[in-house]
């Protein structure tokens, strides 16, 4: 068997220092006619579509939300959700704040004119593995989880600054880091 071994960069020259505080995390699923009334936060919170079909209205926009969906929505944005009777959604969301990412406001993960509903593409597997351990540290609440729980928000918020980075029509903040 080879031996392989893979130098890393000092990660503070990457000018990324991630400590979000998660607020809570939770999952809705088998209710097909479960819906959240339009409301928002003063926080960021991240939905992910783990299963099933279903609709989110994010500041007056209707979006269809399909597995592998990611819904960001920054503080102070009016959302709503829906499942879809046929196919109830399955989805996994948390919330979040006390992080800053180079370029943005304070608890900010999405450009301003960015269309909230971001498709995890080839990094679909990987988010269902973070989500689901991030919901098992979570709800069992073993010791030292929040450690734990902090480490796996982090490393959801930079597989999706990779994967905006990847679907970036144009020239924006992060693809100037990509």
């Amino acid at each position: 068997m080879p031996h392989n071994q893979y130098m890393i960069e000092n990660s503070k020259k990457a000018n990324l220092q991630l400590e979000p505080e998660l607020i809570y995390t939770g999952r809705v699923c088998d209710a097909p006619h479960w819906f959240n009334v339009k409301h928002s936060h003063d926080f960021c919170e991240i939905l992910y579509v783990s299963g099933g079909a279903g609709s989110a209205i994010v500041d007056g926009k209707n979006y269809e939300l399909h597995p592998g969906d990611l819904v960001i929505l920054n503080p102070g944005i009016s959302h709503e959700e829906r499942s879809d009777e046929e196919n109830p959604l399955v989805l996994i969301f948390l919330g979040i704040r006390d992080f800053t990412l180079p370029g943005f406001p304070p608890c900010h993960l999405l450009e301003k004119n960015r269309e909230p509903v971001i498709p995890c593409g080839e990094y679909r597997y990987r988010m269902d593995v973070y989500f689901e351990e991030l919901l098992l540290e979570s709800s069992n609440q073993v010791r030292y989880y929040q450690q734990i729980t902090r480490s796996l928000v982090s490393a959801i918020l930079v597989l999706i600054m990779r994967i905006m980075c990847i679907n970036t029509p144009g020239e924006t903040v992060l693809s100037e880091e990509c």
